[in-house]
């Protein structure tokens, strides 16, 4: 599929009449480092406004608007559609999303080690939502979306194309048991974001987000937060409404997030986690087997003056058919921002490594399964997994104006160990790079911009040049070049 100059130009949305400007989200997509998460953060944005986050419409929290003197925004009006007035009124919140977004592999998809060279392709994505709220005490939420994919001449996958499909549908019961903590019950199908997206992302950056079916309970006190879930992963088939629960798969844990120090010059909070992912039929090295995998893990994260940090460290054990899984899993993201200099530059380095198998023959599985992860942390080309890894990722994020910012990195990337092979995203085996035990994978260099120009519009774009080393090239791949633009509007 090949798109002219004028079909790219047309990917940059225009504002809506009376659009209000906003300041830049708190975070860009890699390689500018993320936003430090919490497990829950709170429903706060501007009233009749989306959220600042990019990904979950679900926290946001409009009830401000019971004023009619403060619905003055252009889609204020769909943001508290009052049905009932009193000590806990009833009110209804509307709101969507259109993303429309370009590929470009000028050269080898995946390395080429898939049969796919050139591949340019269009995707697009729309959701809309309706959020119930019955006082401060119970609240439905329905969101839909549509996917699609457009000249792709790689295989299609569950992340580029779902049809219309019911993206999540909750019900939350809250209880109040002290002016400021809460305790929520939710059921249904739902997306669960915790902590950076090392681990538990909503797979934002490709075109079918990730949810689950199941339950979560979730308690907030104070900034501490404690969330246990219960779930199975959705599984999304390529036509509409055909998506299920993977019976084969059952995800649960606790996770908590506790703030150790607030304020300035120095902030800490603390993550806390232990998981449990039970597959059947899971495949490891040719092996196929039930895996039955904990994972614990502590993340700290927060400020010391101009800089920022998110720091993460992960264990896994469990048993895999007859063979024990002991992995772990190091990443850290820090950065330096010269606030008072023309630009804000940022300076940032990330450094990861994720384990990987050791021995096909010892008795122990020791790759790294990163679970569920963003898989645009490293780049939106996803040519690399978090298993048998180490990168690192120096990059600078400069600020031109308040609503624009660039970026540059590059990144070092190599295996952990030559034994086993190189992972893509979702664990995906790059082919026959088994077949040597060479640690060198290759270097990226990755150019972005991230510009909002209104409150209501995101354009992204990202450049990715791969130079291949020899894990790569002594399995038949070779150097691959990445463009995509994508422009989203959020209302």
């Amino acid at each position: 599929m090949a798109l002219s100059g004028a079909g790219l130009v047309a990917l940059g949305l225009a504002a809506p009449a009376g659009a209000q400007t906003a300041a830049q989200p708190a975070a860009a997509p890699a390689p500018a480092a993320p936003a430090a998460a919490p497990a829950s953060p709170p429903r706060v944005n501007p009233p009749g406004l989306p959220s600042r986050s990019p990904t979950e419409r679900w926290r946001e929290d409009h009830s401000a608007l019971a004023d009619p003197a403060k619905r003055t925004g252009f889609f204020a009006p769909l943001k508290y559609i009052p049905l009932s007035e009193g000590e806990n009124p009833i009110y209804l919140t509307l709101g969507g999303e259109y993303r429309l977004r370009f590929d470009d592999f000028s050269e080898n998809a995946a390395f080429g080690l898939r049969g796919v060279d050139d591949d340019d392709y269009l995707q697009q994505r729309a959701m809309v939502y309706a959020d119930l709220h019955f006082g401060s005490v119970a609240r439905v939420f329905v969101e839909l979306s549509d996917t699609r994919t457009w000249g792709k001449e790689a295989t299609l996958t569950a992340s580029d194309q779902s049809m219309t499909e019911l993206q999540q549908a909750f019900v939350d019961l809250t209880a109040g048991t002290s002016k400021t903590s809460t305790i929520t019950l939710r059921a249904g199908r739902q997306e669960i974001p915790l902590g950076s997206g090392r681990l538990l992302g909503v797979r934002d950056a490709p075109n079918q987000r990730r949810s689950y079916d199941g339950l979560r309970g979730m308690f907030e006190s104070d900034g501490y937060t404690v969330s246990a879930f219960w779930t199975r992963p959705v599984l999304n088939g390529l036509e509409s409404f055909d998506d299920e629960p993977d019976d084969n798969l059952e995800f649960k844990g606790v996770y908590a997030t506790l703030p150790i120090a607030k304020g300035k010059p120095f902030s800490l909070s603390a993550d806390v986690y232990l998981m449990n992912y039970d597959r059947d039929g899971a495949s490891f090295q040719g092996a196929t087997g039930e895996e039955d995998r904990n994972t614990i893990g502590v993340r700290l994260f927060g400020t010391l003056d101009d800089f920022d940090y998110n720091w993460e460290f992960v264990y896994q054990f469990g048993q895999f058919g007859d063979s024990d899984i002991s992995a772990y899993a190091f990443g850290t993201d820090t950065g330096y921002t010269l606030s008072d200099v023309v630009l804000k530059p940022r300076l940032g380095v990330k450094f990861d490594i994720a384990s990987g198998d050791d021995s096909r023959t010892d008795g122990e599985l020791n790759t790294f399964n990163p679970l569920f992860p963003n898989n645009a942390y490293f780049t939106l080309a996803s040519l690399t997994g978090y298993s048998n890894l180490v990168s690192v990722f120096p990059s600078l994020r400069i600020q031109p104006l308040d609503e624009l910012t660039l970026s540059a990195g590059a990144d070092f990337l190599w295996r952990q160990t030559g034994n086993d092979s190189v992972y893509m995203a979702n664990m995906a085996v790059a082919p026959r790079t088994i077949l040597n035990d060479d640690k060198d994978i290759g270097t990226a260099y990755v150019l972005e911009a991230n510009w909002r120009p209104v409150q209501y519009i995101t354009v992204v774009g990202q450049y990715v040049n791969f130079q291949t080393d020899d894990a790569i090239r002594l399995a038949g791949g070779d150097d691959v070049n990445f463009f995509q633009l994508r422009t989203t509007l959020r209302f």
